[in-house]
């Protein structure tokens, strides 16, 4: 393994080294309100977050689960139907999920539709702005009264350090409109158009709100999923660099699809589970302060309320 290329500074990262290895200590956390599960395509982040938004719902809270992919893999996992606004489960009515379509206005807010649809028309190719903006929406509009607890299930890696770049650059921000480079150009070619100005002004401060927020790490936390090989751990290692750099609290990584010990009679089997064997040291040496959750490769799909209730399980019991 090319050790040398997987090389990680997390000491930007408040963890505690004596963490469980299991999601337990996030639901046990009654102060978190924002939780962000992210990680590659492919490594099961959507059933990681649906499973995890059903042991906080089960656990007491009132749970809002936010698909923010847009493949929108929770309505497949629940096999039903989500759309833009929050829908309760029926089986389990203090958890409700929404599909955040990051290029049309939220259904959660009508007053700014204008404003919004205005911004998204001139900001549209900044990496990342219509991410921030669909999450600064839902983190700005969620009644407190009605959720204890949002769980984002959020795109693949390229989209979600696209938002978190575009967030990292808020602090900077001032009252000039100076967001970013493309901006400033923007700006210079419409002739610095006042009530575009204005609607931006307005866009920063919602962002510095959202921003606020979510690098409290009382309140927001951001859980990366992955498998053991080499790419998803690359690409984890990534993703925790740029979730640092916004500000962001993340303590939790979660290593899913591993295949368990089942002797000699498959050596397909064997092979590949010494390979994630030796992966996984290779994510406790490199995230030694982390809790990490090693999840085994289940037989079936993770599809339905049942197997995600037992995905939940594996989850957040603590290891013996």
């Amino acid at each position: 393994m090319a050790n040398e290329s997987l090389t990680l500074s997390i000491e930007a990262c408040n963890i505690s080294a004596s963490a469980k290895s299991s999601l337990s200590n996030i639901v046990e956390d009654k102060s978190l309100k924002w939780i962000f599960v992210g990680g590659k395509g492919g490594v099961g982040k959507t059933t990681v977050s649906c499973s995890l938004a059903i042991s906080l719902a089960e656990s007491g809270r009132n749970v809002l689960l936010v698909s923010a992919d847009p493949a929108h893999n929770v309505s497949d996992a629940f096999c039903r139907q989500f759309g833009n606004s929050p829908r309760p489960l029926k089986e389990l009515p203090n958890l409700s999920v929404m599909e955040m379509n990051p290029h049309s206005k939220s259904g959660t807010d009508s007053s700014d539709g204008q404003t919004e649809e205005k911004l998204r028309k001139y900001l549209k190719n900044i990496p990342g702005v219509l991410e921030c903006l669909a999450v600064a929406n839902i983190i700005d509009t969620t009644p407190t009264d009605q959720y204890d607890v949002v769980v984002f299930d959020t795109a693949p890696t390229g989209h979600t350090v696209g938002m978190l770049s575009f967030s990292s650059q808020l602090p900077n921000i001032d009252r000039q409109i100076e967001i970013t480079p493309q901006l400033d150009t923007l700006l210079s070619a419409l002739e610095y158009n006042f009530s575009v100005v204005d609607d931006i002004e307005q866009f920063q401060d919602k962002l510095k709100n959202a921003y606020q927020k979510w690098k409290n790490p009382e309140s927001t936390t951001f859980v990366c999923v992955c498998t053991a090989d080499f790419l998803s751990i690359f690409e984890t290692e990534r993703l925790i660099q740029e979730v640092t750099l916004a500000g962001m609290d993340c303590r939790n990584i979660v290593v899913n699809q591993l295949i368990e010990d089942g002797g000699q009679d498959c050596q397909r089997c064997e092979s590949k589970r010494r390979i994630q064997n030796d992966y996984l040291q290779h994510v406790y040496e490199l995230f030694e302060n982390f809790h990490v959750t090693e999840v085994p490769l289940v037989n079936d799909e993770v599809r339905g309320l049942a197997p995600l209730k037992s995905l939940a399980n594996l989850l957040t019991k603590n290891p013996t």
